[in-house]
């Protein structure tokens, strides 16, 4: 599988899914190596490959840029809903339906994700009644996320994609990457890169899937869930 990613000047960290080596050489700068460096490139390809990247050669992600904008999407929902949740029970996507659903994929070493989370984490807790939120971690080790969240905790839950297996479904092949589902669990948008979630743009674009009324084709929800009122916090 060719992973096709955007230009690295928007803040995207391009993510091979089949060859972890790749992912680092394409997220490097493209730079003379310097003495000393080698040694810290080879530890770093080692550590991608085994899921933990030693905090002295960690991948640098794509210089950041503009942010990524929430685009409509029309696709099919995956198989995979389901992921373990770090230190906790299995989360099902299907047990959110009913609210609108934003998927954001993330990992630790991304610069872009780590700039853009707390935002989205303020997104998350400004909405909850609304909107559910759920961060992807792709393909690292859980003592890695753990430590990452306690020096940047968030609003929302975290669930583990050790393989890959999840977010190979949802064809994403780039960091950041945010899906949002409609209350239906259809996917509606999708953005790559990093999104100003404290800005009217992102706002506005969920605020509309959250008014819709739910509709009774198929896939849709059961009778009786109610539309919840108004739109989102400001």
């Amino acid at each position: 599988m060719t992973a096709r990613t955007a230009p690295e000047d928007r803040g995207i960290a391009p993510l091979d899914l089949a060859d972890g080596a790749y992912l680092f050489r394409r997220v490097l700068p493209r730079a003379r190596p310097r003495p000393g460096v080698a040694r810290s490139a080879v530890l770093a390809v080692l550590g991608v490959l085994c899921g933990t990247i030693p905090a002295s050669a960690q991948a640098p992600a794509a210089a950041a840029g503009p942010d990524g904008t929430l685009q409509p999407y029309d696709a099919t929902l995956p198989g995979a809903l389901q992921l373990p949740v770090l230190d906790g029970a299995s989360l099902d996507l299907r047990d959110l339906k009913g609210r609108v659903v934003l998927v954001h994929f993330f990992a630790t070493w991304c610069e872009p994700c780590r700039e853009e989370l707390p935002a989205l984490s303020r997104f998350a807790s400004d909405n909850r009644s609304r909107v559910a939120v759920i961060a992807v971690d792709v393909a690292e080790v859980d003592v890695r996320v753990r430590r990452f969240l306690d020096d940047l905790p968030v609003a929302f839950p975290v669930a583990l994609d050790r393989d890959r297996a999840f977010t190979r479904q949802w064809a994403v092949s780039a960091l950041p990457a945010t899906i949002v589902l409609d209350r239906a669990l259809r996917p509606r948008l999708r953005a790559v890169g990093e999104v100003a979630w404290d800005g009217p743009a992102a706002r506005d674009a969920i605020a509309a899937l959250v008014s819709e009324p739910i509709s009774m084709t198929s896939g849709a929800v059961a009778p009786g869930a109610p539309n919840p009122p108004g739109g989102l916090n400001r």
